[in-house]
């Protein structure tokens, strides 16, 4: 007879479980995490500094990471293709 509820060695698969919330937070965390705190920070620069998402100032900032956008993403091609 073979039970359709066990995986191999006998360990029972859970099928149609919800994860836990603890263990929800937890997994989003791990995969947005670095995105959650950069909205934090945004959030705490914006309210502290009246002028931090002004025109200029977000210009500004684009117009300072550009190369490091055009370095990393050059850096990934060649990483990429092993050479």
């Amino acid at each position: 007879m073979v039970d359709e509820n066990r995986g191999m060695a006998g360990q029972s698969k859970l099928t149609g479980s919800r994860m836990p919330a603890k263990a929800a937070v937890q997994k989003v965390l791990q995969e947005a995490g670095i995105g959650i705190a950069l909205l934090v920070l945004i959030a705490i620069f914006s309210a502290t500094a009246p002028h931090f998402m002004d025109e200029s100032n977000v210009t500004n900032i684009l117009t300072q990471i550009t190369i490091n956008l055009v370095m990393a993403t050059g850096m990934t091609f060649v990483i990429l293709i092993g050479g």
